[in-house]
């Protein structure tokens, strides 16, 4: 149920740093009771690459997709880890709220990096992982930094990856005084092993391991105010996670067949009994995974206000719903 926010510059490290927070939480989890995610800029590779966060549309439905995978996996039984720049302080106070709906722990994880550091981890990716400088420039310089004293960026931890800069040294705000900490482009390799600190990298950095598993697991959960508050029923958690799976198996099977649709044309997207509704009708015009995500967060938010005991019709209820909002 925790929700742990991760936030820093492109190319710091963050995501190696995520995964050896879930170990350390998989190996405090023997019996499995706690189901751990990491949802990422990278959760759907074949949708992702640097380049989105060129196109401000775009990096909005990264955002807006992010956002509903955080929602959906956001449970009692469940720890998520999301691993983005998250820059924004409105989103990351979108964030905030959800766990604040959810009434789970929550936390924030800074990882703190000079744009040079940042430059030179970004240099060690492959090409099409590798951000573009235009885009990494422009990616510092809208980095909203969280502050301990937003109830959204709170408990706040932060840590130093690579060499210290002026940023934290002489709390110093031009990303050009950063740059003179240490200027990678003119370092030849020799000169930029003798210059990194192994182990300030992110897969050696000491991270609070401990301090977070006593924020996430034992802290106090956090309660959601009077008006974000929804008397719901008693729902069983097989049900929460048959709606989860049927309405995810929907979603991704209509994705595949439309895309080579016509027309008119009847989708299968369940193998229901005799007499069960399980085609979407195909008018038109392909719908985009955020259109289709945001129908599958509203049927699934109305259906945890209006739970059925026969799991067997959460697929033709589902399909009935994408019918009916089909233009």
């Amino acid at each position: 149920m925790p929700l742990l926010l991760v936030t820093g510059f492109p190319s710091c490290g963050k995501s190696a740093i995520c995964e050896r927070i879930l170990a350390f939480f998989a190996d405090q989890n023997p019996g499995g009771e706690l189901q751990l995610h990491i949802v990422s800029d990278r959760t759907n590779e074949s949708n992702f690459s640097p380049l989105i966060y060129g196109d401000p549309k775009k990096e909005k439905q990264l955002r807006s997709a992010l956002r509903a995978k955080v929602q959906r996996l956001l449970h009692r039984k469940s720890l998520v880890i999301c691993d983005s720049t998250n820059h924004i302080k409105g989103y990351r106070y979108e964030l905030f709220c959800l766990a604040k709906n959810t009434q789970t722990r929550y936390a924030v994880l800074h990882c703190k990096a000079s744009p040079a550091t940042c430059k030179w981890l970004n240099g060690q990716r492959t090409d099409n992982e590798r951000y573009p400088d235009e885009i990494l420039s422009n990616l510092f310089n809208q980095f909203e930094t969280p502050d301990q004293k937003n109830r959204w960026d709170a408990p706040l931890f932060e840590i130093q990856i690579g060499r210290e800069s002026a940023e934290s040294t002489e709390e110093k705000d031009e990303l050009g005084e950063f740059d003179e900490c240490i200027n990678y482009d003119l370092l030849t390799d020799n000169e930029q092993k003798e210059e990194i600190d192994e182990a300030k990298m992110p897969r050696n950095i000491n991270l609070p391991f401990e301090q977070l598993h006593a924020i996430l697991i034992k802290g106090k959960e956090l309660s959601a105010n009077k008006c974000m508050k929804v008397q719901i029923p008693m729902v069983s958690s097989a049900f929460l996670v048959s709606l989860d799976q049927q309405t995810q198996e929907i979603l991704d099977r209509l994705l595949v067949l439309q895309s080579h649709a016509t027309d008119g044309d009847e989708l299968r997207v369940f193998d229901g009994e005799t007499g069960q509704r399980n085609t979407v009708t195909f008018h038109h015009r392909l719908r985009s995974l955020p259109q289709l995500s945001r129908l599958r967060q509203q049927f699934i938010a109305f259906m945890k206000t209006h739970p059925i005991d026969d799991f067997d019709r959460i697929g033709p209820l589902f399909t009935d719903y994408l019918n009916s909002n089909s233009h």
